[in-house]
Order: C-alpha cells, then structure tokens, then sequence
C-alpha cells in the first residue's frame, strides 16, 4: 500500500498490534494465514490486524455449514468470473503441485470453508478483515463473546464515521448472534446457540453485524482457541446481486453496500480510515509488519493439506492421517520457533 502512513501514538496505554496490508489472493491461501496467525499468537506476540482481497472471487463457508446449503451444490450455474489474474502469495502457489484434488476444480469460482463461523459469504467486491489476540488483550468486561464482538467493532464504527457513514450494531437476538460464533478449545468443538435456517450471512443481521438504517453493511464471525480470538469481518464496497443469488441464494432486500450509500473512496483510503478508528478506540499501536518465514510455511502447508481440500471445504474434515500428520509437525515447529523467541527476547 504505497504511500500508506499511520501516525502512532506511543503510550503506557497503548497496545502494540502488528498490522498486515495484504493483497489479493485465492481463498484457500487466505484462510491459511488467518488461521497461522490464531496459531502462532497463542505462542507469543503482538495482536494482529490483517486487511485482504480475493482473487478469484470466492464462496466462503462457515466452519459448521453444510455445502448442501448453498445454491452452487444443488445446480451447476455459470458466474462471469476471471480468474486469469489470480495471485498465489508466498507459497500458497506450491501447494498445487502436489496433484491435490482442488476443491473449486469444477467451479468458475474458489470454494473454502472458514475457520469461523457463520454462514456463507460470497467475496467479490468487500474489504475483508482479520483481527487476531488474545482474550487477555480485551477489558475484562469485553472477554465474552458478545463483549468481543462490541469492544472490536468500536474501532471500524469510528472508522466508518469518519467517511459519513453511520452504522451501528445490530439489535439481534441473542441465539441469532451466538449462531454466528464458535468456540474451539483443546482439540473440542463447542457450538453457540442454533445455525439461522438461511445459508447466506448477509440475508439477515445478528448482533455482530453492522447496519446502516436496518441493513447490513458489514458481517463479522469469530473462533477462540487456546485463549486466542479471531474474528473475520466483510465490508462490502458494492454488490452483484445475481451472482450472489447463483452463489449462495437468500435475501438480499436487508443489505447495504457503501456504493449504495454513495461513498466510493478508494480502497488505500477506507483501510486508512478503519486503522485510524482502531487506533482511537482500541488504543492499537499499530505497526506495519509481515509474515514470518514460519509462518509463511506452516500457512502453506495449512493451505496445501486443508483448505485447498473438497474434504475440508465441503465435509470438513482433514483427509487423511499423513496430512494431520504434516500439519501438526508444522504447529510444533511454529511453536517451538515461538518459545525459542520468547526465552531469548
């Protein structure tokens, strides 16, 4: 992001996250990294706040979802999408020698199935957002799940107003929101409340949705482990609603873009406002940074071995003994690197 600067206010009071301005890439790499992230900051390190695009665009599941849910496994569709300028970042690009049997093969489109959870969204024209940290990082007030979603949404609301847009949290019902988050502790799957009958996200707002006048404008999910938080959020910038009704299928009556509201700021500009409210309300020292070699590794391997697999994307399961294996000789690895930094830092 050329020419990008974010005056940091340095403070007792202040947290250090570690700010990541990717570009666009498909979504199997960039439900690796997110998840390398949620990995390697239970170790040690700052919480980190990674902005990301999609190419090509992308249906993305929600981790507890049924592929049967959505209209693309009920009827082969045809979506106008160009995928000749997709861009495979780090070693996300490896990861298709090993003859793996991609999951989007038939697709004009990428599949992949979310960490979090939720329900499906269809990525084409958004900002999409990932914070990660620790409970320990929240107000003890705000270490809930309800409380994380309000403590980290004050961020992109102030954000958000600073380009005229005036949006708040939606007033849904309690079993509603909780359907949209996940908790993952020591190895178990705890869910939240019942799944909403709809299969896409956007088609109704729950608590951790932003709405603008009753319509959703961002739609957020989130997954703890080990004492870590990761939330995902999509802010859509416009939106082609028939290639969501091929997609995903549901209502759309209730959704609102920031093209609708007739803000069309470029991308550099609404990212630099989002960090901007962060930074206010958060008390976030930000800190422009990178994946480490480490991380990079293990988010290929992640990417290789689960999320470029039709046995995670569409049942969700890891396939087989030797992939479970590799990965988690990657997570130790990444662990080992992480404690080795701590005990010499």
């Amino acid at each position: 992001m050329a020419g990008y600067l974010l005056i940091c206010r340095i403070g007792a009071e202040m947290t250090r996250w570690r700010l990541l301005l990717d570009g666009a890439a498909r979504g199997a790499w960039n439900m690796a990294v997110d998840e390398t992230l949620l990995l390697s900051l239970a170790q040690t390190g700052a919480p980190t706040l990674r902005f990301y695009d999609w190419q090509p665009s992308c249906l993305s599941l929600g981790r507890f979802q049924k592929w049967s849910e959505t209209a693309q496994s009920r009827a082969a569709v045809s979506i106008d999408v160009d995928t000749s300028d997709a861009v495979p970042l780090g070693a996300a690009s490896e990861s298709k020698r090993d003859g793996a049997e991609r999951d989007d093969e038939d697709l004009p489109f990428d599949v992949v199935r979310r960490p979090t959870g939720g329900r499906a969204v269809w990525h084409q024209a958004e900002i999409t957002y990932c914070a990660v940290l620790r409970e320990t990082d929240l107000p003890l007030e705000s270490r809930s799940v309800a409380g994380a979603y309000r403590w980290l949404s004050g961020g992109f609301l102030d954000g958000l107003n600073t380009l005229g847009v005036h949006a708040a949290l939606a007033a849904g019902k309690s079993n509603d929101h909780d359907g949209d988050a996940q908790l993952l502790n020591d190895g178990g799957v705890k869910r939240l409340g019942s799944m909403p009958q709809t299969p896409n996200c956007f088609s109704s707002a729950t608590r951790a949705d932003f709405v603008v006048q009753g319509r959703k404008l961002i739609g957020a999910a989130q997954v703890r482990r080990d004492g870590v938080v990761l939330q995902h959020g999509s802010l859509l910038l416009d939106v082609d609603e028939e290639s969501w009704q091929r997609a995903i299928g549901g209502s759309l009556r209730d959704v609102v873009s920031l093209r609708a509201l007739g803000i069309e700021t470029e991308k550099t500009r609404i990212i630099e406002a989002l960090c901007a409210g962060c930074e206010r309300a958060l008390k976030a020292d930000f800190a422009i940074g990178a994946l480490s070699p480490i991380e990079s590794d293990v988010a290929a391997l992640l990417c290789r071995d689960k999320y470029e697999r039709r046995s995670w994307n569409r049942q969700a399961r890891v396939e087989s003994a030797d992939q479970t294996r590799d990965l988690n000789h990657a997570v130790a690895r990444l662990h080992a690197t992480c404690d080795g930094l701590k005990t010499t830092g």
